[in-house]
């Protein structure tokens, strides 16, 4: 890998190897950050990750102003070969807890363990595409296929969206990635 303070040539084939690749870029802008999800883009065909997005949280403490939340990304591009970071924004007391208001939100967000994901994504598309023939699907070409990977009230949690082509439906499936156990699973009607 090749480093610079904003840019490091990467390319990645799991969410540890995502992880591996943010933490040093983003700790680089900010020593205190930490991984707070893992956002795969892949490619429906081949079903390989075409790129990456590391979200990266810190809590900054000022004299005025209390306690801030700083977030920001590295993304990953595999086809292009390099990781870049990407500032983001900090959030005050205020927004802070109207964020943290919303259930589901995952916020404040939670680190990330790498050595805690038990089920990677290979594993996740795995079971996508062991359920879908039982409902009469597949996994559709030309459609958008997402993973993320993030951790709610402590447990790990994979998410998959696959969109049909035509835009017409999504396939959703939430899958606890410590016990392999599905939490949530959506199959539109009209998806084939």
């Amino acid at each position: 890998m090749l480093f610079s303070r904003s840019q490091l040539t990467a390319t990645v084939q799991s969410a540890r190897e995502a992880i591996a690749v943010a933490e040093p870029l983003a700790r680089w802008h900010v020593p205190s950050a930490q991984v707070s999800s893992v956002s795969m883009h892949l490619d429906t065909a081949s079903r390989a990750i075409a790129s990456a997005d590391v979200g990266v949280f810190a809590y900054r403490h000022r004299l005025f102003g209390g306690t801030r939340l700083w977030a920001g990304f590295v993304s990953i591009d595999n086809s292009a070969g390099h990781a870049e970071f990407r500032a983001g924004g900090e959030y005050g007391a205020e927004q802070f807890a109207q964020l943290s208001a919303v259930p589901g939100s995952g916020f404040p967000p939670e680190p990330i363990d790498p050595n805690a994901i038990a089920m990677e994504v290979d594993e996740v598309l795995g079971l996508a595409a062991e359920r879908l023939p039982l409902q009469g699907a597949a996994f559709q070409p030309g459609g958008a296929l997402q993973l993320l990977l993030r951790r709610v009230t402590g447990r790990y949690q994979w998410h998959l969206q696959h969109e049909q082509a035509r835009g017409l439906g999504v396939y959703t499936l939430v899958v606890d990635a410590s016990t392999r156990e599905i939490t949530y699973e959506r199959l539109p009607p009209n998806f084939s």
